[in-house]
């Protein structure tokens, strides 16, 4: 019996020692905690980063900004102890994912997002620009918020532009393309260095050319009248011109003088006498000049104009043609020229040497005594000149002699 028990105890004991006999190894369960968990960085900043490690005695730790160790100039850098410094500029995207890893067992880490920002902000100016083909335009950015002011240019959404949107240099300068259908517009954008999601935006407006459109085109007009021109200026913002008769700015007594705001007045007489003296016309040139660009130029051609100025010999009966063929009257106006106004037997006479209308027999004192030209319709003063006002009538006869 004795023996039976001892060799069941030896069993046991060579079991038991079977069994502890080999060496095992266990990995820890390490539990990694990481603060802020998500922030904003500033350029120019730094963020400091906590972790807290439990589980294991070994609580060292190793750190990553976006799967890179220490991580780079591209993402920012951290430090062994969880200082995490930003780029110099924006990353894109930018954020960015701060890890840290437990070294007494890797698979356990956390993680921190991390969003960094620059607070720049950009500006171009002039915002907006008319240009013609080939045109040039000096743009400029502002940028706040960082030390670091530089941009890059675009032109139609490509960097220093090109043929179809025009070029801009690094330093804002833009030249429209030298052909293309006008108009149409393109789009100048400053994208700062620093922040590539900051950026600030001008128009530009390209033209095919200045051109000017005169109205009225031809006009006519008589000596002593007037006449108002009007130009649309198109393809520039600068609508301005500069008006001239016969290459002379503002023109000349001569032939006929313009003003500023295009209203031209003929001279006293035509300028030059044509052939035909029944017609008494001649032409002068009126032009406007665009003040956008000085080789621009449109122009009219104005006939001016004298009424019948025939000799008359000797008075003549209100409501007679007399020596001017083509006077006409009416019920109670007349053609004539002027130089007195007489009576002489109870009837009214015309003496003198420039065409005129007048009421006769129902004329007051004072009244206007007009130059419309030959023709007359019921005394209409429309587009008339008033030339001289009726002062008296004057007797032809002599009371003394009895005549």
């Amino acid at each position: 019996m004795r023996t039976t028990l001892l060799i069941l105890f030896s069993l046991i004991v060579s079991l038991a020692a079977g069994c502890g006999g080999g060496s095992s190894t266990t990995t820890p369960i390490v539990y990694v905690t990481l603060s802020p968990l998500n922030v904003n960085v500033a350029l120019g900043t730094t963020q400091q980063f906590t972790e807290t490690t439990s589980g294991s005695t070994n609580t060292d730790v190793t750190w990553q900004v976006n799967g890179i160790t220490g991580g780079n100039s591209t993402y920012g850098t951290i430090s062994a102890t969880g200082l995490y410094t930003p780029p110099a500029t924006v990353p894109n995207p930018a954020t960015v994912t701060v890890t840290v890893i437990s070294q007494a067992n890797t698979a356990d880490i956390a993680n921190a997002s991390v969003t960094i920002i620059s607070g720049v902000s950009v500006s171009v100016s002039p915002a907006s620009a008319n240009l013609q083909l080939s045109g040039t335009q000096q743009f400029t950015a502002t940028v706040t918020g960082n030390s670091n002011t530089g941009v890059t240019w675009q032109a139609g959404g490509v960097a220093g532009g090109n043929s179809a949107h025009g070029t801009i240099t690094a330093d804002g300068l833009y030249t429209a393309p030298a052909a293309g259908s006008t108009p149409f517009g393109v789009s100048i954008t400053a994208i700062s260095k620093v922040d590539a999601t900051k950026s600030g935006t001008a128009s530009v407006t390209v033209h095919g050319g200045i051109s000017i459109s005169l109205a009225p085109n031809p006009a006519s007009v008589t000596t002593f009248g007037s006449q108002q021109f009007t130009a649309t200026v198109s393809g520039t913002s600068t609508t301005g011109v500069t008006w001239q008769v016969n290459g002379v700015t503002g023109g000349s007594s001569a032939t006929g003088t313009i003003t500023q705001t295009g209203l031209y007045r003929a001279p006293n007489s035509v300028p030059t006498k044509a052939a035909n003296a029944k017609s008494q016309t001649a032409t002068v040139t009126v032009s406007a000049i665009s003040q956008a660009d000085s080789t621009v130029v449109s122009s009219v051609v104005v006939t001016v104009t004298s009424p019948n100025q025939a000799a008359q010999t000797s008075p003549a009966v209100l409501g007679v043609s007399g020596g001017n063929a083509l006077d006409t009257s009416g019920s109670t106006c007349c053609g004539g020229t002027l130089g007195a106004l007489v009576s002489r037997g109870g009837k009214q006479y015309i003496l003198s040497t420039n065409h005129v209308l007048a009421r006769t027999d129902q004329a007051n004192i004072g009244e206007s005594i007009i130059q419309p030209g030959l023709l007359d319709t019921s005394c209409s003063t429309s587009g008339t000149t008033a030339v001289a006002t009726l002062s008296q009538f004057a007797n032809l006869e002599n009371p003394a002699a009895g005549k």
